[in-house]
């Protein structure tokens, strides 16, 4: 067994330690050793459980332990943190998932959708109300231009649609839509 999620300096601090309790000569077991060290420097394990787990993960260690050799781990590494692109990207797509359902911009105020939010990404900073108003709806609406008009350059053939009516104040609306042989959506 190999715990693929283990960060690399564990599994060879653990082999390391294994192995000299395989080579000790007084057959002293980790878990008597590591009795005698700070119970917060390393976990307590039984011997029987380290014989059970080295053998197996012994093949692929070596293959592990070079793949990531020059890596650090510190308290650090375990924190979500999040690069402006990763917030970005994320707001791109919240404000995208915001605007193609009809959801009201109000929603990043609340307490629920910001809780869980938080729990899927913590380090994520939630766009405000008038961040999906402005920027965003801005930026996506570019978006959606460059698309279209680029499904227009595509197509073979177009063809143009007229729709009239008149809105409950009495004005006259046109409406015009081209059309391509290939559906958008």
């Amino acid at each position: 067994l190999v715990c693929n999620k283990c960060p690399v300096d564990i599994k060879k601090s653990f082999m390391d330690r294994s192995e000299e309790d395989n080579n000790d000569d007084n057959a002293h077991s980790f878990s008597q050793r590591s009795r005698s060290r700070s119970p917060l420097s390393t976990p307590s394990i039984t011997s029987a459980a380290t014989q059970s787990v080295v053998p197996s993960a012994a093949a692929s260690s070596e293959q592990i332990l070079k793949t990531a050799a020059s890596k650090n781990y510190s308290l650090t590494s375990f924190i979500d943190k999040m690069t402006p692109e990763d917030q970005e990207k994320i707001d791109q797509a919240l404000a995208r998932a915001i605007y193609s359902s009809g959801t009201p911009f109000s929603i990043t105020e609340n307490t629920y959708w910001q809780e869980a939010l938080k729990l899927l990404r913590p380090s994520y900073q939630l766009s405000s109300r008038h961040s999906l108003s402005m920027p965003l709806l801005e930026s996506e609406y570019e978006c959606v231009i460059a698309s279209v008009q680029g499904k227009i350059n595509e197509a073979l053939c177009l063809a143009l649609l007229t729709d009239g009516w008149t809105n409950v104040r009495g004005e006259g609306i046109i409406n015009f839509v081209i059309t391509t042989p290939q559906p958008v959506f």
